[in-house]
């Protein structure tokens, strides 16, 4: 076999493999805080129900909007930090349990994670879209005062 031949049976190989690892590489990239917090949840039971559930029903809706609701009160938390101690910085514990505003913010970005990872929804990718797109927005997204 001449070295040309060779070279024509190792490189669809060779092109494989780098798609593989390509791929393998993406993998890596989606063993990420959105996978971590997602298996989290799920481990310690907040999917047994979704799982259970017909995408488009009622019921499904319902518990999507219900885990919605629950971001919306680490929000809720957030905001109470704030309102009771006045500084942003402030941690501390309670039984053992990490409290203070970064702690509730960290509560609001776990769970937004936990949901994409549900609804298999790369939030990643859709954030660096909303970034990208928020560049055109101008300043303030064009003259909102808050």
């Amino acid at each position: 076999m001449s070295d040309i031949e060779d070279i024509g049976t190792a490189l669809p190989l060779v092109i494989k493999s780098v798609f593989e690892l390509d791929e393998r590489l993406k993998a890596v990239e989606t063993d990420n805080m959105q996978s971590r917090c997602g298996a989290a949840a799920k481990a310690n039971g907040w999917h047994a129900r979704f799982d259970e559930l017909e995408p488009g029903t009622d019921s499904y809706i319902e518990h999507l909007i219900s885990k919605v609701a629950l971001i919306s009160s680490e929000a809720t938390e957030a905001i109470e930090e704030l309102r009771v101690s006045g500084d942003p910085y402030l941690s501390y514990t309670s039984n053992g349990k990490p409290e203070g505003f970064a702690s509730e913010l960290a509560d609001i970005i776990i769970r937004s994670y936990d949901l994409a990872y549900m609804l298999n929804i790369p939030i990643d990718d859709v954030i660096a879209n909303k970034l990208e797109f928020n560049k055109t927005r101008g300043q303030m997204h064009n003259g909102k005062l808050i």
